[in-house]
């Protein structure tokens, strides 16, 4: 056998090889492993209380109905949209989800028309539509298996630098470990307080997150404890949230500034409102933070006289209807006056509630007018800003989140090995 051709086979049979190592390489999964300690919550678009990670999530896998539609009216229990295009048209039909949704069809003229299942949960879905909420299942993954603590997302794009994205809920006290010891490689919401341990970490990269809000203590005006404005208004003004701020947050200057004025006189005696003497407040078990900040509230109520009992609940729990068992309790509230307003009426404890809502989607709507209805009612005070950083292993790159809100932006992490 001559040199030469001992040289040709050799070269064959490498390329050969490489080849081989080259579509097993293509053939293997990069995942990315995710952890939160704030449960996962109901993934489908549309529920009435929703929470948790699936909440940040869903825009991975979901787009806003306006992405294919104009939401035209409403008649009844069906929503009637107005398809961009045919392509539109045929996506609306087959991946509109919502919670309440009944049916899909399209009928004479190209219009989809959305059936839920009753009229109520029809202008509830199209307020949403319009608000831009996600609700098609065209989103850069999908959800190929979910459980009370688990969800798996697989990417519909086969350029995808990350192929599948696993979110775990944990105990809070395993995060910082699981992340360090590799088995986790991305916690997308941890506590600014926390920040600093993780500084100089040549193995973790640390973002930023703009602030999402404000940590609020939101009183069920349903309870007679706290029924009369005028007795919110002097609980809010008991409480010193620069204290709770400075404790929680780690710093005063992240404190909440408040809707609440002053409460008035008693009409009918002049003097100040009487305060209750008990109250029950409800906080998410596995957030460290507001169950601080939860204890923080006992503590300075206390020497007011009242006796504050905390049940610290599951995220079921906490999104189920017995939250209305409760005088109170402690969550996220988004930062303008107009958001908050829809955020609490979803929780069903805001006195005049249609007046309330109504009031902020006026054709003479305006910052302003949220704002004084929250200040004249006062059905919740917010504490602190919502202030968090995502924590990564080094081994993976991407941009910086530009919400803290949504997680949309981890369909755009890869592997740095990646980068050329």
């Amino acid at each position: 056998m001559s040199a030469r051709l001992v040289v040709s086979l050799a070269l064959v049979i490498w390329a050969a090889a490489s080849c081989g190592r080259k579509a097993a390489e293509d053939d293997t999964e990069v995942h990315l492993r995710v952890a939160t300690s704030h449960g996962l919550g109901a993934f489908t678009p549309g529920r009435e209380r929703s929470g948790g990670a699936a909440l940040y999530v869903r825009d991975l896998a979901f787009v806003p109905v306006t992405d294919y539609a104009d939401i035209d009216r409403v008649e009844g229990d069906e929503v009637f949209l107005r398809p961009h295009s045919a392509r539109s048209e045929q996506v609306l039909a087959e991946k509109l989800t919502y919670y309440r949704l009944d049916e899909t069809l399209t009928r004479s003229g190209g219009m989809v028309v959305a059936r839920f299942e009753s009229p109520e949960a029809a202008a509830a879905a199209a307020r949403a539509f319009r608000n831009d909420q996600p609700a098609v299942a065209q989103g850069p993954f999908y959800a190929a298996s979910k459980g009370p603590t688990e969800l798996e997302l697989r990417s519909r794009r086969s350029e995808a630098a990350i192929d599948v994205i696993e979110v775990k809920s944990l105990p809070g006290s395993e995060l910082w470990r699981r992340l360090l010891g590799r088995d986790v490689d991305l916690i997308p919401v941890m506590d600014a307080r926390h920040r600093e341990q993780f500084e100089g970490m040549e193995t973790i990269r640390v973002r930023d997150l703009p602030a999402a809000g404000y940590e609020s203590l939101v009183f069920n005006t349903r309870r007679p404890y706290v029924s009369d404005a005028r007795v919110r208004a002097r609980l809010a003004g008991l409480l010193n949230t620069e204290a709770i701020a400075r404790v929680a947050c780690g710093t005063a200057a992240c404190r909440a500034s408040s809707w609440a004025k002053p409460a008035p006189p008693d009409p009918a005696t002049g003097s100040e409102p009487a305060l209750p003497s008990t109250l029950n407040l409800a906080v998410l078990d596995t957030d460290s933070t507001l169950v601080l900040a939860a204890d923080l509230i006992r503590y300075q109520l206390q020497g007011e006289g009242i006796e504050v009992e905390i049940d610290e609940l599951p995220l079921d729990s906490l999104l189920s209807p017995s939250l209305t068992y409760y005088d109170g309790w402690l969550v996220p509230l988004p930062a303008t006056p107009s958001d908050a307003i829809k955020a609490l009426s979803g929780y069903g404890v805001l006195p005049d509630d249609e007046e309330m809502v109504s009031a902020t989607r006026g054709i003479d709507d305006s910052p302003d007018a949220a704002a004084q209805a929250l200040a004249e009612q006062i059905p919740a005070l917010p504490l602190y800003e919502t202030r968090y950083f995502a924590a990564i292993d080094a081994r993976f790159c991407g941009e910086s989140p530009e919400r803290a809100t949504s997680w949309e932006w981890l369909a755009d992490l890869y592997l740095c090995e990646d980068e050329t």
